[in-house]
């Protein structure tokens, strides 16, 4: 019975992650060159977890102590993610949301919804103008290259679609044939830098 249990719960997590597809559209109305420049005048929303579907299961099975469990670890993970941004991310101003806010976002709507470095809600009278919205997210990802899914981080259009090829839009959890995973603040440091080069050796 456990087995089976750990089985339903080891589906729902893999539910819970994102799955970003690579765009396999070749003709884009913005190139990679536009897109950095957008990026670097815009804002970056972080999209964060809330593992909403495994914890409603626990909680509805009667397993309120493994649901706090679970909530309480995200929120670690959360947090973690923030404080990288904040320590490491220079690129461009950075907020959060979570995913279960995902389609108010992406439509638009902000207000209630955007947090600071802290996840604290940032209130509408202190909400900055969001002229170039990009997306980022953690999680499953899939490697064009390798053809394959890897876990990793992703920078994804305003229509969290994927960037085109050019773009360095994708860091991997592992680097190269390493076995040892890199932290987040690894891969937020990676995705800061390869903006950076990107941005600098196509700037006007």
């Amino acid at each position: 019975m456990r087995t089976v249990f750990l089985l339903i719960l080891g589906i729902l997590f893999f539910w819970s992650e994102p799955y970003f597809a690579q765009n396999e559209n070749d003709e884009e109305e913005l190139t990679a060159e536009n897109h950095i420049a957008r990026l670097k005048n815009g804002k970056l929303l972080v999209r964060l977890k809330t593992m909403q579907n495994t914890v409603l299961m626990l909680e509805a099975r009667g397993l309120q102590e493994d649901a706090d469990g679970i909530w309480e670890n995200q929120i670690k993970e959360n947090r973690a993610i923030a404080k990288a941004f904040e320590l490491f991310f220079d690129f461009c101003p950075v907020y959060f949301f979570y995913d279960e806010n995902s389609e108010a976002v992406k439509s638009g709507d902000y207000e209630d919804y955007i947090l600071n470095y802290d996840l604290d809600t940032i209130v509408a009278e202190l909400l900055p103008a969001f002229n170039y919205v990009y997306f980022a997210d953690f999680g499953e990802v899939h490697f064009k290259h390798f053809n394959q899914h890897m876990q990793g981080a992703v920078i994804l259009d305003q229509f969290m679609m994927m960037l085109p090829g050019k773009f360095p839009s994708i860091v991997r959890k592992r680097a190269g044939v390493s076995i040892i995973k890199r932290t987040n603040a690894d891969l937020v440091q990676e995705m800061n830098e390869k903006l950076h080069k990107f941005y600098s050796r196509h700037a006007d």
